[in-house]
């Protein structure tokens, strides 16, 4: 499943641009958030993040790599 995360830094901004994108993409889940990027505690992001780390353990633990086809990414593997 493909995630995603769209943020815009005011209330005068809308996210919807960044979000069709994201779909048309295929993302499955698609986080937004109203905040600056300056900011460092951006709680949506966070849980987004929390998310992925709880994702790649369960990837792990099932000794689950990963590939890139298309980046110069080596995998991981669970030894």
């Amino acid at each position: 499943m493909k995630i995603g995360y769209a943020r815009v830094s005011t209330k005068d901004q809308t996210v919807a641009l960044q979000v069709d994108a994201l779909k048309k993409a295929r993302c499955g889940k698609v986080y937004t958030e109203v905040m600056s990027g300056a900011r460092s505690d951006r709680p949506i992001l966070a849980k987004l993040l929390e998310h992925l780390v709880d994702l790649v353990n369960d990837l792990m633990a099932r000794k689950v790599g990963l590939k890139s086809l298309n980046d110069p990414i080596e995998g991981y593997w669970a030894d």
